[in-house]
Formats: structure tokens, C-alpha cells, sequence
């Protein structure tokens, strides 16, 4: 079996290898971009099996990212879980703290993969 892409799309270089780190530990394959816009040229040649979306990117912040994205039939699908270093209590599923426990994160993407593998919900 192949192994699942992720996409982390994080500007912080140091943020993204230990979340790059951690997930390869894991057995996902892990492709990575700086910025929105980097991503946006990224999507086009290859679609990830799940993409970590940083809030609080330069230029086109993680919001309106999620909102191209999700307006394009072609990529429209692909799942994302925003990860942000806010210290706001808020209540959106797939959202993570960055810097939180190893194991939160590495259990959401399992899950995110779950679900996309057996269509449940």
C-alpha cells in the first residue's frame, strides 16, 4: 500500500520539520510548502491525501486558502486540518495547536485518514 501524502503548509522552517519529523515517523509521506501561494502551484501538479494548514501564513492567510480551496471542484475534496500557535479557545474540528501533544496531532491525522479510507464519518 502506498503511503498517504500530507501536505504541511507552514512558514515557519522550524515548526514544519517538527511536524515534518514526527509524521515520517509515522510512515506518511510529506510534502511542504512556505506559503499559500507556493501551495496553491503545488496542488496543481499533485493532490495530497490531507493538507496541515497553518492560520497565520504571509500574504494569503490559512482562511482564505481553505476557502480557494475548497470553491475548486479539483481540490474541493482533499481534507485539511488547521494548525495554529493562537491561544484562542476555538471550537472547529481539525483544529490543532501547533506546539500541542505529539500524540493529538499523530490521532487527528489517523483519524482524517480513517475516514477517508472507509468513508465514514
Amino acid at each position: 500500500m502506498a503511503k498517504e501524502t500530507i501536505l504541511i503548509i507552514e512558514d515557519d522552517p522550524d515548526i514544519r520539520e517538527l511536524i515534518r519529523y514526527n509524521l515520517t515517523r509515522e510512515g506518511y509521506a510529506i510534502a511542504e510548502c512556505a506559503s499559500a501561494e507556493e501551495a496553491q502551484q503545488a496542488l496543481k501538479w499533485k493532490l495530497p491525501d490531507l493538507i496541515l494548514l497553518d492560520l497565520m501564513l504571509p500574504g494569503l492567510d490559512g482562511f482564505a486558502f481553505c476557502r480557494a480551496l475548497h470553491a475548486e471542484e479539483r481540490t474541493k475534496g482533499v481534507p485539511v486540518i488547521m494548525v495554529t500557535a493562537r491561544s484562542v479557545d476555538v471550537q472547529i474540528v481539525g483544529l490543532r495547536r501547533k506546539l500541542g501533544r505529539h500524540s493529538e496531532l499523530i490521532e487527528t491525522v489517523r483519524g482524517v485518514g480513517y475516514r477517508m479510507r472507509t468513508g465514514k464519518p
